[in-house]
């Protein structure tokens, strides 16, 4: 038979290793999180924010478009706002702040399929309609139609003129949306 003392030793023992052990288990896990943040794109901040529905503010130098995330890809998230859809680059060089204006509570969405933000100006272009693109380099907003090339657009505005715009000085682009 075994010493009840012995037997109490052996319990204070166990409970030892097991507050030890989730103190370590709790360590690697705050670890884990932390890791995780670290490695986190503002993509993946879209993205989160898609999946649960919430309502955003895409702030940039010289505009802010509120709505809820649409799609994610590669370099460009999609957003509906009120006045449209709004393809805003997300590269690293793109002066952009998100703020989360309204936690939703169901009406996530998986997004739609989106590539690049040159596959969406092709999608613009094939649309043969006005488009306005938005510069990160100056506040200047251009209007007009869209062809896109390799690593640049041409804007064809509605006087004649041609303004050739690199992908990376584009901000934010979206359709021209007529009045009634």
């Amino acid at each position: 038979m075994t010493d009840p003392l012995a037997r109490a030793s052996l319990g204070d023992a166990a409970a030892a290793a097991r507050a030890e052990w989730r103190a370590d288990e709790e360590a690697w896990t705050r670890a884990a999180v932390e890791q995780w943040r670290h490695n986190r794109t503002i993509r993946d901040v879209l993205r989160d924010a898609m999946h649960r529905g919430d309502r955003v503010e895409l702030a940039l130098p010289a505009i802010t478009f509120a709505g809820r995330v649409i799609a994610v890809g590669d370099d460009v998230v999609v957003v509906e706002t009120i006045d449209g859809v709004v393809d805003v680059n997300v590269t690293e060089h793109v002066p952009l702040v998100v703020r989360v204006l309204e936690r939703a509570h169901a009406g996530g969405t998986r997004g739609e399929p989106v590539t690049t933000l040159r596959a969406r100006a092709l999608e613009l272009e094939g649309a043969t309609c006005d488009a306005r693109i938005g510069c990160c380099a100056a506040p200047t907003v251009f209007d007009g139609h869209v062809q896109v090339g390799r690593d640049h657009l041409v804007v064809t505005e509605r006087d004649g003129t041609s303004v050739v715009l690199a992908l990376t000085a584009v901000a934010w682009m979206g359709r021209v949306v007529s009045g009634p």
